[in-house]
C-alpha cells in the first residue's frame, strides 16, 4: 500500500504476467527499466487520482525483470481490507518461507511476537509509534510506543479502535487480508506476518509482502530481534543487523580506493599543466583571454603582493570581485600564498559580506568596496605588484584550508566551510573517468560563492583545459548563455537542472561532449530531448549528488536514455575515494533499500565549520571504526547494487536554484523586523513563499529583508496572515499556508485587444499574472520577488501577450513596466 489520490485506495503487488488476472478491464504498460528501479514512476501510478465517475484503475504494469499489478479503487467501492485480499489473491505475491522466531518465550507469547514486529518495522521506517493490526478472532489495531530510551520490558500495545495499521499480524490462524495504512518509507506495500507454533514449542512466522523481496528481508530481521528481547534492557539496544550485515552494507556504500596523489596542493597540479603548454589558453572573459603562462605570472604577483602584506600561510582572504579572468589569478594567488580564499560575491547584500567578513575573521578582503574595520587590496595592487624577489615561497601545504565557502544557517547566521587542498585534488583524481584533458572548454557559470564553481574552475584548470567565465547577465539570459556555448565550442558543461531546463537553442549545434548535473534534485525526464539531439554516444550526461560539506560531489550516475524514460532518482556509486552509508535517526545502520539519513564518509569530508565547535560536532561524527562522516540531512537508501536513491530532504533545508537553503535563516531575517512577530517560510511550486504575523506593508518587509538575504534566498512573496495555522499536534500546518490565498492578480490586458490599450498597463497584467500579485507601472520586477528564472518566463509571457522578445540584460536595466514599455517604444527590441 501506499499514499493514494484522496478518496482512494491504491496498491502494488508483483504478479506473473503470464498468469491469469481475475480481473477486468486491466490497462498494460511497459516500463522500459528493471523494478527495482522504477520506483518514482511506481510512486506516481499508485498517486494519481481515478477518472470522474471510475471507482476502480487495474494497470499491469511490465519490467524488464517481471511485473507490478498496480490496484487503485474509491473508498466507497471497497474497503482496504477487501482491495487487499483482491490483490493478494493474484498470482505472483512475494511469500517468504517459514522462519524460525526460536523457542516459545516465557510470559505472553502474542505480546512477544508483536514487539518484535513493532520493532522491526519502525527500523525500517524510522516510527517512534507503530500500529499494527492484529487477526485473531477479530480484527483488533494495537499501537506500540517506541524509542530507544524505554526499557524492553515496558514495550506494551493499547487498543486504538479505528486507527490504520502498517502491517498484519495473524497469530495461529490463516493468512490475514489487510488493514488500511498511512505509510512510511519501505512497508509502504502490503505486508503481512503470520505467525503459529511450530514442532518443538518454537515458533514459526511466515512473511507476505507485495514487495518479495521485502518479504524476505523482513522474514530474516524479525528473528534477530525476537531473539534479544529476552537480554535487551532497552529498545535501543536491540540490533537489527548482525555484525557482518553492517560490514556488508558499509563496503557496498564505500567507492573504489582512490590512487595516490600527485600533488599536495591545488597551485602544484596547475603548475604542472603550466610546464606541459605554456601558451594554451587557460582562461577567457568576454575579450580578455590568459595562457596558462600568463595565468601564472600574475597569480605569482599577487601572491607576492599578499605576503608583502602580512597575509601568513592559513589565513583567511576575502575575494568580493565581480567575476574576470583577472579573478581567477586572484584566487590562484590567493592558494600559491597559502591561505585560503572566502569568495564573497559583489551582488550580495552589503549586511552579509560585512558579517561573512567578520566572522571569518579576514586578514585582508580584495575589493574595490569599502569594508570598515578590514584590510582591504584593491586588485590592482595585486596584479601589478613588482616583486623584490625572483619568485616568493608558496605557502601551503596538503591539509591546509583551500577556501571557505558561507552556506546557509538554520539560526539567521550564515555558517563557512572548510574545505582544504587534499579534498579538492582528490575530487579531481575522482573524476579521471570523465577523461578531462587539454581539448576541453568549460564554462565558469557559476558565482564563485556556490561551491559548484570549485569543480568549474579547479577541475578545468588542474586538467589543463580552458575556462570561459561566464558574466551574470550571460548566465541569465538563456538565449545568450547557448550562443557562448556554440561561440566558444564549450565541451564540459556543469548545470543545475533548473539552469539546464531553461536552455533554449538546438543542442545539434553544440560541441558539448559532458554535461554534469548537481546542486538539486534532476527528473531525468527533462533530458529526453536532449538525448534526440546528442545521443549518448555523442554526449555523457552525468548526474552528480554532492554537498558543500564533502567538496562539491559525492556519487556519480551516468545518465541514459532509458533513465530518462524512467525517471530514475538514483545518483549513482560514491566516487573513489568517497563512501555513503544509511543511518536512521539513532545513527544505526539500516538495511539495503531501507531509507534513511545519507551520511558521508572518505577523503571529500570536509574540515568543519569555521568558529562553529558546537554545529561541526552535531554533523561531523566519527563511528567505533574511526570513520568520520558528515551527516547530510538528506534521505536516501542504499540499492542493491551499490547506488545511492536520494529522497529529499530530512529537515527545512532546500534547494533554491542549486543554493541548499535553510528555510529557518529566511524566518529569522524576517522575525529580526521589528514590525513582525511571526513568521513562516514555505517552497510551494518552486518558489520560496514567506507567511507574516505584522501590521506592516509586507513589501516594506521584503524591502528590508532584501538588504541582508541573496536573491536567490528572498521570497517571492510575503503574505500578511492574522496567525500562522497550526496542525493538531502544534506543528506548523504547511498544507494549509500553501492553500491561503495571495493577493489577487490584475486581469491580463491582451496586446491583441487593439491599440487604445496603454502598453504599460498590457505589461503589468502579465507581470500580475506570473508573480501573482498586483503590478504598478513603477513597480520593480526584482522587489516583487521577481528573480533570473522568471525573468526568463516573463520574456516568453510577454511573448505570448503579442510583445516582441525581451532579452533578460534588459531587464536588469529597466526592471519596471514603465522601463520595459520604454524599451519596446524605443524600437530596439528584436522582431518577434
Amino acid at each position: 500500500m501506499t499514499t493514494a489520490a484522496q478518496g482512494t485506495h491504491a496498491i502494488a503487488v508483483p504478479v506473473d504476467p503470464t498468469a491469469p488476472l481475475s480481473l477486468a478491464p486491466v490497462w498494460h504498460e511497459t516500463i522500459p527499466t528493471v523494478r527495482a528501479d522504477a520506483l518514482a514512476w511506481r510512486t506516481r501510478e499508485l498517486r494519481r487520482p481515478l477518472a470522474p465517475g471510475q471507482v476502480q484503475r487495474a494497470l499491469l504494469a511490465t519490467y524488464l525483470d517481471g511485473a507490478d499489478l498496480i490496484l487503485t479503487t474509491a473508498r466507497s467501492h471497497l474497503d482496504s481490507p477487501a482491495l487487499h485480499a483482491l490483490a493478494t489473491a493474484q498470482p505472483g505475491l512475494g511469500l517468504s518461507g517459514d522462519v524460525d522466531l526460536g523457542p516459545l518465550p516465557d510470559g505472553d507469547i502474542d505480546a512477544a511476537v508483536l514487539a518484535a514486529v513493532a520493532v522491526t518495522l519502525a527500523r525500517y521506517d524510522g516510527l517512534t509509534e507503530v500500529v499494527l493490526a492484529v487477526v485473531g478472532a477479530a480484527l483488533e489495531t494495537v499501537a506500540f510506543s517506541i524509542d530507544d530510551d524505554r526499557k524492553v520490558d515496558e514495550l506494551f500495545a493499547r487498543s486504538v479502535p479505528d486507527r490504520r495499521a502498517a502491517i498484519v499480524v495473524q497469530l495461529d490462524t490463516g493468512l490475514a487480508v489487510g488493514a488500511d495504512y498511512e505509510p512510511g518509507m519501505v512497508t509502504g506495500f502490503a505486508v503481512t506476518v503470520q505467525v503459529s507454533r511450530g514442532p518443538g514449542d518454537r515458533l514459526v512466522a511466515r512473511v507476505r509482502s507485495s514487495d518479495a523481496a521485502l518479504a524476505e528481508m523482513f522474514a530474516r530481521h524479525l528473528p534477530t530481534v525476537f531473539g534479544q528481547l529476552r537480554t535487551a534492557r532497552s529498545v535501543g539496544d536491540l540490533q537489527l543487523l548482525t555484525a557482518a550485515e553492517e560490514a556488508a552494507v558499509v563496503e557496498l556504500g564505500a567507492g573504489r580506493t582512490l590512487p595516490s596523489l600527485r600533488w599536495a596542493t591545488i597551485p602544484e597540479a596547475i603548475a604542472e599543466r603550466t610546464a606541459e603548454h605554456p601558451e594554451a589558453p587557460a582562461v577567457s572573459f568576454e575579450s580578455v583571454t590568459l595562457s596558462y603562462r600568463e595565468l601564472d605570472e600574475l597569480s605569482t604577483r599577487v601572491c607576492a603582493g599578499l605576503q608583502a602584506r602580512g597575509v601568513a600561510r592559513r589565513a583567511r582572504v576575502g575575494v568580493c570581485l565581480p567575476r574576470s579572468a583577472e579573478l581567477i589569478a586572484i584566487l590562484l594567488g590567493i592558494l600559491k600564498a597559502g591561505a585560503a580564499y572566502v569568495p564573497m560575491d559583489p551582488d550580495y547584500p552589503a549586511d552579509r559580506l560585512h558579517y561573512t567578513a567578520d566572522d571569518a575573521e579576514l586578514s585582508a578582503v580584495v575589493t574595490t568596496q569599502s569594508f570598515p574595520g578590514h584590510t582591504t587590496i584593491h586588485p590592482h595592487d595585486l596584479l601589478g605588484f613588482t616583486q623584490k624577489t625572483p619568485r616568493p615561497e608558496f605557502g601551503a601545504k596538503a591539509d591546509d584550508p583551500a577556501y571557505l565557502i558561507y552556506t546557509s544557517g538554520s539560526t539567521g547566521r550564515p555558517k563557512g566551510v572548510v574545505v582544504g587542498h587534499r579534498s579538492v585534488l582528490s575530487l579531481v583524481e575522482a573524476t579521471r573517468g570523465f577523461a578531462l584533458g587539454p581539448g576541453d572548454t568549460w564554462t565558469q557559470f557559476h558565482s564563485v560563492a556556490f561551491d559548484f564553481s570549485v569543480w568549474e574552475i579547479w577541475g578545468c584548470l588542474m586538467t589543463g583545459g580552458r575556462l570561459v567565465v561566464v558574466s551574470p547577465l550571460t548566465a541569465r539570459s538563456p538565449d545568450e548563455f547557448f550562443a557562448l556555448l556554440r561561440n566558444e565550442r564549450v565541451t564540459v558543461l556543469n548545470q543545475t537542472p533548473t539552469a539546464f531546463g531553461q536552455l533554449a537553442g538546438d543542442p545539434g549545434e553544440l560541441d558539448v561532449r559532458l554535461v554534469i548535473f548537481g546542486g538539486e534534485s534532476l527528473d531525468p525526464r527533462l533530458l529526453l530531448g536532449w538525448f534526440d539531439a546528442r545521443p549518448e554516444s555523442v554526449c555523457r550526461l552525468v548526474n552528480m549528488f554532492g554537498i558543500t560539506e564533502t567538496t562539491v560531489h559525492v556519487t556519480a550516475e551516468e545518465l541514459t536514455r532509458h533513465s530518462a524514460l524512467t525517471g530514475s532518482r538514483a545518483v549513482g556509486k560514491p566516487l573513489p575515494g568517497w563512501s555513503v552509508v544509511v543511518r536512521d535517526p539513532a545513527g544505526r545502520i539500516v538495511p539495503i533499500g531501507v531509507p534513511g539519513e545519507i551520511w558521508v564518509g572518505g577523503v571529500g569530508v570536509s574540515q568543519g565549520y569555521y568558529c562553529r565547535d558546537e554545529l561541526t560536532a552535531q554533523r561531523f561524527v566519527t563511528d567505533p571504526t574511526g570513520q568520520r562522516y558528515y551527516r547530510s540531512g538528506d534521505l536516501g537508501r542504499l540499492l542493491p547494487d551499490g547506488r545511492l536513491e536520494h529522497l529529499g530532504r530530512i529537515d527545512d533545508q532546500v534547494s533554491i536554484r542549486g543554493h541548499r537553503v535553510e528555510l529557518g535563516e529566511i524566518s529569522a531575517v524576517l522575525l529580526q523586523d521589528p514590525q513582525v512577530t511571526a513568521a513562516a517560510v514555505i517552497v510551494a511550486g518552486g518558489r520560496l513563499l514567506s507567511f507574516v504575523v505584522t501590521s506592516d506593508d509586507p513589501l516594506a518587509i521584503r524591502r528590508r529583508a532584501a538588504g541582508i538575504l541573496p536573491d536567490y534566498m528572498l521570497p517571492a512573496t510575503i503574505t500578511r496572515v492574522d496567525q500562522l495555522p497550526l496542525t493538531t499536534n502544534g506543528k506548523l500546518d504547511v498544507a494549509t499556508l500553501a492553500a491561503l490565498p495571495r493577493s489577487a492578480p490584475v486581469p491580463v490586458l491582451a496586446a491583441s485587444d487593439g491599440p487604445q490599450q496603454d502598453a504599460v498597463q498590457v505589461i503589468c497584467g502579465v507581470w500580475s499574472e506570473l508573480l501573482g500579485e498586483p503590478v504598478e507601472p513603477t513597480d520593480d520586477f526584482f522587489e516583487l520577488g521577481g528573480n533570473s528564472l522568471l525573468a526568463t518566463k516573463l520574456g516568453l509571457a510577454l511573448k505570448a501577450a503579442g510583445f516582441p522578445g525581451l532579452p533578460v540584460r534588459e531587464l536588469y536595466r529597466r526592471p519596471t513596466p514603465a522601463g520595459v514599455a520604454g524599451y519596446y517604444g524605443k524600437g530596439t527590441a528584436d522582431p518577434c
